[in-house]
Order: structure tokens, then sequence, then C-alpha cells
């Protein structure tokens, strides 16, 4: 994951949906409209957390799960990570570091 320009990361849950754009070039995150920095530190938790992480994580008894969607842009490529009723194994942590972001 070198050279990643930025990270958008969309967690949808019924009723709820969060949002968060990273820019990993200037170090700033926004979340609900919000702009501030970002410290290196935080950017690297985030690229531990989801380095690992396969592609797609899709149940097939997903009524009412929780949705994740995270898209990694390098220049002209982007991967796509997604998520719906089956989650990685450190998602838990993923979560943390999402409720970190918003404090």
């Amino acid at each position: 994951m070198a050279d990643i320009d930025f990270i958008k990361i969309n967690i949808d849950k019924i009723g709820y949906n969060q949002i968060i754009l990273l820019n990993l070039k200037d170090k700033i995150v926004i979340t609900d409209s919000i702009k501030k920095n970002i410290n290196q530190e935080k950017i690297d938790e985030l690229l531990r957390i989801i380095r690992l992480w396969k592609n797609k994580y899709i149940s097939s008894n997903n009524i009412d799960s929780e949705k994740f969607n995270i898209s990694i842009v390098s220049g002209n490529d982007e991967e796509k990570i997604i998520g719906v009723g089956t989650y990685p194994s450190n998602y838990v942590e993923f979560k943390k570091w999402v409720r970190d972001i918003y404090e």
C-alpha cells in the first residue's frame, strides 16, 4: 500500500451512515463535513489494520447487517474492500479506530 493518496471509508448501518475521507498526502481527515488534521501514527495504525484484508467479506445471511466499503486510491489506481455480514478478524480494532477519529 505504498504511495496512497486517499482513503474513503463508508460504514452503513440501518439508519446511520458514516463516511470518512482521508487525504494521506496532506494528512487531513474529513468526517461529517468537519475537516481536521490527522497525525501519521493514526494513518499508520489504519494501514496496519487493513493491509492484509481480502477484497470481499460477504455473507449470504446479511439482513440488517452492517456494511463497509473502503476505497484506497493511489494515483489512477483504486482498490476496494467491501464487507456485508462477515468481517475481518480485527474488525473490532478497525471500529475502535473509527470511533477515535470522531473524537
